[in-house]
């Protein structure tokens, strides 16, 4: 079910009746944002129960 999760534009359901309102664009957003940081995101998600997101970024480095 993950699969094309964070495809812009992508809904789990489509179409005029669907139960959440929005564009698709949150996820694939944050994922460019976090990949940009040198991060990544992870997800583990069951139909009807829910998702689970990990964001990981790297630590910053303190400057000398």
């Amino acid at each position: 079910m993950a699969e094309g999760l964070f495809e812009p534009f992508r809904q789990e359901s489509e179409g005029v009746s669907r139960e959440y309102e929005g564009t698709g664009l949150g996820l694939a957003v944050t994922r460019e944002a976090v990949e940009q940081m040198g991060g990544s995101v992870e997800v583990e998600t069951e139909k009807g129960e829910g998702s689970c997101f990990t964001v990981r970024l790297p630590q910053a480095r303190e400057k000398a």
